[in-house]
């Protein structure tokens, strides 16, 4: 794709888009503590590889949360999964709970609760044993067994979320103490990881000055003005920089100075000839200043400026402040008519996207 700016700054917008599998964690709080993390796993048969197959039915589930503060007696934990996640009929011994430093916890009545027969399904338990000395460890509810939890059957990102209640002495679950984290799976087709991403293409022009200034013509000696461009660009071809006039270097409505001949012609003291030279050294732009207002043979050589745009320059890879030069050179002779000369050059960039 090519991009052209005249004069100006071109800006494009592109996204980042991240797809993938895994483990997410996210923060929110609730009274007299908070959670500090959550994450789901879900594993195959082997326990050592992760499984996110559209409809593939996990051997062993690890939801695991980071509470910060008490999570004690008087706190009801609910697990609830989204509709496309499927949750299947379920034994006491399915589901488990450890935490650190604690190690296994005893719900309240000795078993989780659960409703799988209307959607949302979830789980849900009061622990009798989660105590304040270790309650900034991490809890992970285990459920075994294969089929017990089905995976959804399209590709996507998917939410279990684990609602807190402080549900008090009398184990009422009380909405308006209710806290939630929501923690996502994601789920890719044939385990596949898709990253992609994308850079917002850069492309901008600055010139050193907008004007090139002769002064008075001088017969005797050379006459040069200079000027250079700047140019940053991501573009992975780089940029092609163009220049062109609008007129030829004349009077309004009279006399036009005549152009060199041919490319690479010298400037001839006392008669009448006129052309630029393009440098890629940016100090060369002083150097067009040194033969201002000096004489001798053979001493700058330009080319003829041509109505038609030219293409003065190329760089095929992304660059940063890539400066370029221009140097106009004229003579005149002594019958070179008196009066105010001016022509407008344009330079435009194209980004090689």
């Amino acid at each position: 794709m090519k991009t052209k700016s005249k004069y100006w700054i071109i800006l494009l917008l592109f996204l980042f888009s991240f797809i993938g599998n895994g483990q997410n964690a996210l923060t929110a709080g609730f009274p007299y503590g908070g959670l500090g993390e959550m994450s789901v796993d879900f594993w195959d048969d082997t326990l050592e590889s992760r499984v996110s197959a559209p409809e593939d039915w996990p051997w062993q589930t690890e939801i695991t949360f980071n509470p910060i503060g008490s999570v004690s007696h008087y706190y009801g934990i609910e697990l609830i999964f989204q509709e496309d996640l499927i949750l299947d009929e379920l034994d006491d011994t399915d589901i488990s709970a450890d935490q650190e430093g604690v190690g296994s916890l005893t719900p309240r009545g000795g078993a989780f609760e659960y409703n799988n027969s209307t959607y949302p399904h979830w789980i849900r338990a009061v622990f009798n044993d989660a105590t304040h000395t270790h309650s900034s460890n991490k809890i992970t509810l285990t459920i075994n067994g294969g089929g017990l939890i089905t995976l959804p059957s399209s590709p996507g990102a998917y939410n279990i979320n684990l609602n807190i209640y402080q549900v008090g002495s009398d184990y009422i679950w009380d909405e308006d103490t209710k806290e939630d984290v929501g923690a996502l799976s994601y789920i890719v087709g044939d385990n596949n990881v898709i990253i992609s991403a994308t850079v917002d293409p850069t492309l901008s022009l600055d010139l050193s000055s907008n004007t090139c200034d002769f002064g008075t013509f001088d017969p005797n000696n050379y006459n040069t003005c200079g000027y250079y461009t700047t140019v940053s660009t991501n573009a992975a071809g780089g940029y092609t920089e163009y220049f062109q006039q609008d007129h030829k270097l004349k009077i309004s409505g009279g006399h036009e100075m005549a152009d060199v001949g041919e490319y690479g012609d010298w400037l001839a003291i006392g008669t009448e000839t006129y052309g630029f030279v393009y440098l890629n050294d940016p100090s060369d732009t002083a150097e067009c200043a040194t033969y201002d207002g000096t004489s001798g043979t053979e001493t700058v050589w330009v080319d003829p400026i041509s109505d038609d745009e030219i293409g003065i320059n190329t760089v095929a890879e992304p660059v940063s402040d890539s400066i370029f030069s221009y140097c106009h050179g004229l003579t005149i002779s002594s019958t070179t008519p008196a009066g105010i000369y001016s022509q407008a050059i344009t330079v435009t960039v194209i980004g090689n996207f």
